[in-house]
């Protein structure tokens, strides 16, 4: 996992909308205890600049939006715990208060997988519509998401991490939600 490539807008619409190269936060890459891949974490102090972190370690499984109550979340940090399901574990982020513009991140826990989806990320009709899919590494439970305004670096308990940008039009886009589903019975 790395850097997620940039949206579909061109360099002068990024400038008009106030958006232009988003690389991520600092990270410490280093070969995992396993020694067959490399890990990443972020830099110490890193969490002392998103103070206040929203910890969703209780995540219901009913399927309904859960907006999470630290403030305006457009530089937040936040801590889940994935729970065992066959379902999945989303988190919006960038969103406003309708979700109508929201940029996911969707774990299914027990398939090992990723889904970064794009489809509701901004109004402006350039900005990418798509879902990028990634593996996880088996028993990355603890997921922390951090947003620093319209960059979001993601790293697992497992060493795993990734950072994308998001560029809602939308100036209220600060909120994050979180939902659970259970998956087929």
């Amino acid at each position: 996992m790395g850097v997620v490539p940039a949206t579909a807008r061109t360099t002068e619409e990024r400038l008009r909308a106030g958006w232009i190269h988003a690389l991520g936060l600092p990270r410490i890459v280093s070969l995992c205890d396993t020694g067959d891949r490399l890990c990443q974490r972020p830099v110490e102090g890193l969490d002392a600049l998103f103070s206040g972190a929203e910890d969703a370690t209780e995540i219901s499984l009913t399927g309904d939006w859960q907006r999470l109550e630290a403030g305006n979340l457009s530089v937040a940090r936040l801590d889940l715990t994935l729970p065992d399901t066959d379902g999945a574990v989303e988190v919006a982020v960038r969103a406003d208060a309708d979700l109508t513009e929201r940029t996911v991140l969707r774990f299914y826990p027990r398939q090992r997988r990723l889904a970064l989806d794009f489809s509701a990320a901004s109004v402006t009709p350039t900005s990418r519509r798509d879902t990028l899919w990634a593996d996880i590494v088996p028993g990355a439970t603890d997921v922390t998401v951090f947003v620093d305004k319209s960059v979001v670096t993601v790293f697992t308990g497992k060493g795993e991490g990734f950072a994308f940008g998001t560029f809602p039009e939308g100036a209220a886009a600060g909120t994050a939600f979180v939902r659970g589903t259970r998956g087929a019975a």
